[in-house]
């Protein structure tokens, strides 16, 4: 089901000096490169790539706007829900199989397809059919005769072969992303500048290239992010001289205009102690202006292995986003969170604010139940979280997604965490919560204002993504003006399932009469 929930994009600085906060641009980013790759690689096997076949074609004559990776992962699902209706969770469940450039979701999809039209497909793609699907097909008697009488016609092989009744099929929906990206072939719309240190120490110096390298590469790793190669960007900045004459967000639009990108990662960094804060901006090349910014500050221990996550936070924010109008509530979910009382043992230290109700709880069914409030007698409403990611089948997940109450918990420094805060005044109102069959993957999180020490519908804001999502389901929890207390869940190795701790609402307000009864 999908939710007509506004999340307006605003990306969240975590240092007490407050956050730098920018509008992002609505500009499209990505623009066709002059030729498709000479092949693409997927699950390890390599394949060549005619530019002159139509489906090459198709899939180049695309808007920049449809090609957007982030719209695709949101229409994908949307489509196969559509078309296999209760039969997608068997698909996405089921053991997958590589089809070259195709979707498993959408080799699955031909199974339902009448069966003359389902066996002309599988014969003109024979050589992208892992030999165990098409065995298993064979055993199919009508699939097995429809093949041979095709075999006994000598019926030529096209690439790319839709039935007509299937033409109308976008591109966007058959083929994997690695397909897709090498027919597309985009041109680069990012650059990494590397970083500049604010405060002399020569044992810190290796810091800006550092950083430069790894939000590099692991930005290049996500699907449908195209960044120039390091070396590309360091000898850009090498060769014009009047980079030294110039300030930083110049200095990041001259470069992006020689390297023909469309923004650039521009920042600094100071080195204090045990930790080091980056202040980066990304800025847009052809107007020259800041459109984000986000600061963090990173242990210095455990700097390189905190890097990717933060590379990751930095991703999400450069994601193309809607213009959304004005918000009059903060969603129009019209699936009220599932409200019960709660009834479990508290975490040691902890205790439940007397009458709290909880939100459904959303992810998987494994690991130990957990309950975190706030352990003051105060019982105070979230202000953020403190979050870590883990690994699980090839995916990164969220580990851990933990309440803070107050400044003094975020300031606490944890070398295997990260942490999003509230700005001044404002306060967690609800969670936007992307899962898979096990685990939470990723988070979006609502800030509401905190006006008459209630929750202000009308003042809000989220963070971007924490974590990459799957695109496989995605929940809100609370978000209609109640006053966040904690969280509970199930957790084992990462974090299995989580939900809200809400401030119980009036009584008439927890047994709303259903529609009829």
């Amino acid at each position: 089901m999908r939710y007509p929930i506004v999340w307006t994009l605003i990306l969240l600085g975590t240092v007490a000096a407050g956050p730098l906060v920018v509008a992002p641009s609505n500009a499209g980013r990505y623009r066709i490169g002059k030729a498709p790759r000479a092949e693409f690689r997927v699950e390890g096997q390599s394949f060549k790539l005619d530019p002159n076949v139509a489906h090459v074609q198709r899939v180049r004559a695309l808007a920049p706007g449809e090609f957007d990776p982030i719209r695709r992962r949101e229409r994908v699902p949307e489509f196969y829900r559509d078309k296999l209706k209760d039969l997608y969770d068997d698909c996405m469940r089921g053991p997958h199989h590589h089809c070259g450039p195709f979707r498993w979701e959408f080799v699955y999809w031909t199974t339902r397809w009448q069966m003359e039209l389902r066996a002309r497909w599988a014969w003109n793609h024979r050589r992208y059919i892992e030999e165990v699907l098409w065995a298993r097909w064979m055993q199919e008697a009508q699939f097995a005769a429809e093949i041979r009488l095709l075999e006994a016609q000598h019926a030529p092989v096209q690439d790319g072969y839709l039935p007509a009744e299937y033409a109308g099929t976008s591109p966007l929906v058959m083929y994997v992303d690695e397909y897709l990206d090498a027919a597309y072939n985009p041109v680069p719309f990012l650059a990494v500048m590397n970083l500049t240190s604010l405060k002399p120490d020569p044992q810190a110096d290796w810091i800006g290239k550092a950083a430069a390298q790894s939000f590099t590469t692991k930005i290049s790793a996500l699907p449908g992010m195209f960044v120039v190669e390091q070396e590309r960007t360091a000898r850009a900045m090498g060769m014009d001289r009047r980079l030294a004459s110039m300030d930083e967000t110049a200095r990041a639009a001259q470069v992006g205009k020689s390297l023909d990108v469309q923004e650039v990662v521009v920042g600094n960094y100071v080195a204090d102690g045990d930790k080091v804060l980056f202040n980066l901006r990304i800025v847009e090349v052809q107007s020259g202006k800041v459109l984000t910014g986000i600061s963090q500050a990173v242990p210095r221990d455990h700097l390189l292995d905190v890097l990717p996550e933060f590379a990751v936070t930095l991703a999400n924010s450069l994601n193309p986003q809607p213009a959304a109008p004005p918000p009059a509530v903060a969603s129009t979910n019209t699936d009220p969170p599932v409200r019960r009382h709660i009834a479990r043992t508290p975490k040691p230290g902890s205790a439940l604010p007397e009458g709290a109700v909880e939100t459904e709880m959303v992810g998987g069914h494994g690991g130990n139940a957990f309950v975190h409030v706030d352990p003051s007698s105060a019982g105070g409403p979230v202000l953020g979280f403190r979050y870590s990611m883990g690994h699980w089948s090839g995916r990164d997940v969220l580990r851990t997604l933990d309440p803070l109450f107050s400044a003094s918990d975020a300031a606490e420094m944890d070398p295997r965490t990260m942490t999003v805060m509230a700005r001044d005044g404002y306060v967690v109102g609800g969670l936007m919560l992307d899962t898979d069959e096990l685990n939470a993957v990723a988070v979006r999180v609502l800030f509401l204002k905190l006006k008459d020490g209630h929750p202000d519908l009308t003042d809000h804001y989220t963070s971007p993504w924490i974590g990459v999502p799957s695109g496989i389901s995605t929940k809100y929890l609370a978000g209609h003006g109640e006053r966040v207390l904690g969280t509970f869940g199930h957790k084992g190795l990462n974090l299995d399932a989580v939900g809200l701790v809400l401030e119980a609402p009036p009584a008439t307000d927890l047994q709303q009469p259903k529609p009829g009864g």
